[in-house]
């Protein structure tokens, strides 16, 4: 269990490297109650809240998959500033991301049956579960008709504002 805990902050100190290459102020606040890091637009004063979650990898025949687990709450709930979502992992080539906006996620969740709901024992909250399978540059959740491509979503940076 201790590998995933360092793993899953590599993950955070990785998106926020990736958004400070990308002109963003980062910072991780010293209070978690959901929020992983905070971006900001110092030009604009503009910021966003982004949550972070690390998914170990399943080496499958043709494609690598991972889950990753959000509160059902957080992720129903509109806010200002909005929530986006890094889904994380990392290959042998390196780290790799899946971005969502909360209100992207939440619309496949309830449009398209994206992701499974469970009650987490510890805290006897909901929970879901989104299972993204990568192959190459494609990404899906589900399989055969019910497949939803959402390679569009790999390293998506520009759905999170920079103004």
């Amino acid at each position: 269990m201790a590998k995933y805990h360092y793993m899953a902050k590599a993950a955070h100190l990785a998106v926020m490297a990736e958004l400070a290459a990308r002109d963003y102020n980062v910072a991780m606040p010293e209070i978690d109650i959901g929020d992983d890091i905070f971006a900001v637009n110092d030009t604009s004063g503009n910021f966003w809240r982004v949550q972070v979650k690390y998914g170990k990898l399943k080496v499958q025949k043709k494609s690598i998959a991972a889950i990753f687990s959000c509160r059902e709450d957080q992720l129903q709930k509109p806010d200002t500033p909005e929530l986006y979502y890094v889904f994380v992992f990392r290959t042998d080539d390196g780290w790799r991301y899946v971005v969502f906006s909360r209100d992207s996620l939440n619309t496949h969740y309830k449009s398209n049956g994206f992701g499974t709901r469970f009650i987490q024992k510890k805290t006897q909250q909901p929970y879901v579960n989104f299972r993204v399978t990568v192959s190459g540059a494609s990404a899906w959740y589900g399989s055969g008709r019910d497949r939803k491509d959402v390679s569009s979503q790999i390293s998506k940076w520009t759905d999170i504002p920079h103004n």
